[in-house]
């Protein structure tokens, strides 16, 4: 679908379309009314021109001195970037060290606990022993005393006949 007369118009600012190639511009020759332009004048021109050469210059200058700053920045975030992942890295082995050292303490607690009864038992057996020993002591004495009282008697006899 080729465009309507009238929108080409639009675009054109309603002039018909141009047709064939662009028209070269006029050679405009200044008429003798316009005066020459004093040297001053074109001085003004060309330093207008070179301090836009100059402002260009400028400006891709600072334009790479910003691109040489991001870069850097860029390799500054990246090597914290590497710094962080490390400290990352270090404080997950600390965790997991912590966590190991958590399940020794609990081992360490349950194997106390564990003792502990040992120790309570041993001790109630101590007591169950000295209790044993005390008693056995006891009996030994009540022994020793009646084998005594019975040589003492047999010799007592003993010696009465002997006197017979």
């Amino acid at each position: 679908m080729g465009r309507t007369r009238q929108t080409a118009r639009k675009s054109t600012g309603g002039k018909p379309p141009r047709k064939g190639p662009p028209r070269p511009r006029p050679i405009v020759i200044p008429s003798r009314g316009t005066p020459e332009p004093t040297d001053e004048e074109r001085l003004a021109a060309l330093r207008t021109k070179a301090d836009l050469r100059n402002g260009v210059r400028m400006r891709d200058c600072v334009i790479a001195k910003l691109r040489r700053k991001v870069r850097q920045r860029d390799e500054a975030l990246d090597a914290l970037q590497d710094d962080y992942d490390v400290l990352q890295d270090d404080d997950d082995e600390k965790e997991d060290t912590i966590l190991e050292l958590e399940e020794d303490m609990l081992g360490m607690a349950a194997e106390l606990e564990h003792l502990r009864e040992t120790e309570a038992a041993l001790t109630s057996s101590q007591t169950a022993l000295d209790k044993r020993i005390a008693d056995l002591l006891t009996e030994v004495a009540i022994l020793s005393r009646a084998c005594d009282c019975k040589r003492s008697r047999a010799t007592s006899f003993s010696s009465e006949d002997d006197a017979l």
